[in-house]
This record gives C-alpha cells, structure tokens and sequence, in this order.
C-alpha cells in the first residue's frame, strides 16, 4: 500500500471526474500545496491493482445550491472562503472515514 495523491481543479459547480485505482480508501481532502488553486484527494492505494474506478466530484461554495444525490466529503477553507467537495455515490465508495 502506498499513499497516492489525486489533484481536483478548482472548478465550482462543475461535475469533475478523477479515477483512482480500484478499492483507494480517501484518507484527507483538502488544498493542493504548490501550484494553482486547485484541491486534492490522498488515497492509500494498492499500487499493484489493476483495476481503476471513476468518482465524480464537485465543489461548491457555503450558500450555493446543491445538485440532488452528492454526499459530502470535506470543508475547505481557503482564507475568507469556505468551499465543500461532494462527490456522486459510485458503485465502488472511497473508504474510510472521508
């Protein structure tokens, strides 16, 4: 096992696809150090797996409307702006606690 990480772009509003290796456990969500704005997923993942799921994410701002059938993930504030990552249910769920 080792800990992947997977970028997110900072597009609020806007359904994002990012695939990860079959069965990755998310263990923290937060901002992307060392580049432009955008966030990130880790992921303990088995290196070896061959098999890849997609999960579909969204970022949205405190206020803003949510689309039907996303489930929370994370809060993330970024000086005065808080921003919240969902994600669309999957047959194959990131673990863990996120």
């Amino acid at each position: 096992m080792k800990v992947w990480k997977f970028p997110i772009g900072f597009r609020p509003g806007e359904l994002q696809k990012i695939v990860v290796p079959f069965g990755a456990e998310a263990i923290h969500w937060g901002v992307n150090p060392g580049g432009p704005m955008t966030f990130a997923v880790w992921c303990m993942v088995d290196e070896n797996e061959p098999r890849r799921t997609e999960h579909e994410i969204m970022v949205l701002g405190t206020g803003w409307d949510l689309p039907p059938g996303l489930r929370h993930r994370a809060t993330v504030p970024i000086g005065r702006e808080i921003w919240h990552i969902f994600i669309k249910p999957s047959l194959n769920p990131f673990g863990g606690g996120y």
